[in-house]
């Protein structure tokens, strides 16, 4: 049996909180996307509920390297990290190639003044998702690096889902009769309303659009009952109702 909780529900631009999962499996205990800097006391206090502190927590998984998605990674002293190598290898750029780096940068403070008009608060993010990557870089905590399709626990399987960035991941969780349970989509999904829309879609960032719809159509055709989105509360794939706290995911 899998038993998973979110910890700390995902918030929509400009809030930035990604949704933190809880999964627990027999005596393994792992935490999808340990969020965004601000959240430890909800994170925290969510573990503490489920009678856990982070020294309990075995393994972190990295849905992908952005700020909002990794930073409190390094609560987690006793937990394996895993990411895709694409993510790592971002990080590993931007630590020792900062030049070329800079004009990644540079490229979406503009993409987002001129969208958004938030210069100013993606430019302070990207200076402290660099201490993030850093953080990640030079970890004490054992690194796990995955490229493609991976089963991490029986019923529990890590999806590639690029678009969003080249290594982004997902989970699936699967029941008893192997069928899908639950999608934890990252921010391959950022919320219910991308879900089943084709037409004039406009996520908020990705690296390549093509792989965006691509990953996004998997999620949507797994026959997955419940999807929880990157920045989003869970909902029923069938209907596309959320929901309720008390309702298992």
């Amino acid at each position: 049996m899998i038993y998973m909780r979110v910890l700390r529900y995902g918030g929509r631009f400009p809030n930035f909180h990604a949704s933190t999962i809880l999964i627990r499996k027999k005596d393994k205990n792992i935490v999808y996307d340990p969020g965004f800097p601000g959240d430890q006391s909800t994170i925290l206090e969510s573990l503490r509920q489920e009678g856990l502190v982070p020294d309990d927590i075995h393994f972190i998984i990295n849905s992908h390297h952005h700020l909002d998605h990794c930073a409190n990674n390094y609560i987690f002293k006793n937990a394996t990290i895993i990411l895709h190598r694409k993510e790592y290898q971002y990080i590993e750029n931007a630590i020792n190639k900062p030049m070329e780096m800079e004009e990644i940068t540079q490229s979406l403070i503009d993409y987002y003044q001129l969208r958004f008009g938030q210069a100013r608060a993606l430019a302070n993010i990207i200076v402290q998702n660099k201490h993030v990557w850093e953080d990640i870089y030079m970890s004490k905590n054992p690194l796990v690096l995955v490229d493609d399709n991976t089963e991490l626990e029986p019923g529990i399987r890590i999806i590639h889902t690029p678009g969003h960035t080249d290594g982004h991941i997902s989970l699936f969780i699967y029941d008893e009769q192997n069928n899908i349970r639950t999608c934890i989509a990252g921010d391959a999904l950022v919320s219910k309303n991308m879900y089943q829309v084709e037409k004039n879609i406009q996520p908020i960032l990705t690296s390549n659009l093509d792989l965006y719809l691509k990953s996004k159509r998997i999620i949507e055709n797994s026959n997955a009952s419940v999807i929880i989105p990157g920045h989003d509360r869970p909902f029923y794939a069938k209907n596309k109702e959320y929901l309720t706290v008390e309702e298992a995911i």
